[in-house]
């Protein structure tokens, strides 16, 4: 989806930050996984988003995640956004982050997160050494 400008819209970079972020906690073991074992999901409490460049239509954007922080009842996810280049370093299109919260699936209050669930968070390591061009 393109913007007036053509540029990709805003809420394509939200529908990414979602998307990545689902399947990184599912392939960790902290995602769906946790909605079936421990009744709760995870909800978005706030995004940021600085723009650095504009991605086009037929741009390959690569994009990564990764768990900044993590507090008692929810976790900081940020994002950075990468067009591809055959001719040097991705070029940095946005950076972004998320903070996540664990809410009860029946009440819909923040729940701790469960120990086994930040264990695996926490054994995801550090930020990833990603270039910031």
């Amino acid at each position: 989806m393109l913007d007036v400008n053509g540029h990709v819209n805003n809420i394509v970079y939200v529908q990414w930050m979602q998307d990545i972020a689902i399947e990184h906690a599912d392939s960790a073991g902290f995602g769906n996984e946790l909605n079936g074992t421990a009744s709760c999901n995870w909800v978005a409490k706030c995004h940021h988003i600085e723009y650095r460049q504009s991605a086009f239509a037929n741009d390959t954007v690569l994009a990564a995640t990764w768990i900044a922080k993590t507090r008692k009842v929810g976790c900081q996810r940020k994002y950075t956004f990468h067009r591809k280049s055959e001719a040097a370093l991705p070029l940095l299109l946005a950076h972004a982050q998320t903070d996540w919260v664990l809410v009860d699936s029946e009440n819909g209050r923040p729940q701790k997160i469960p120990a086994e669930a930040l264990n695996r968070i926490k054994a995801l390591g550090d930020t990833p050494d990603i270039p910031f061009n």
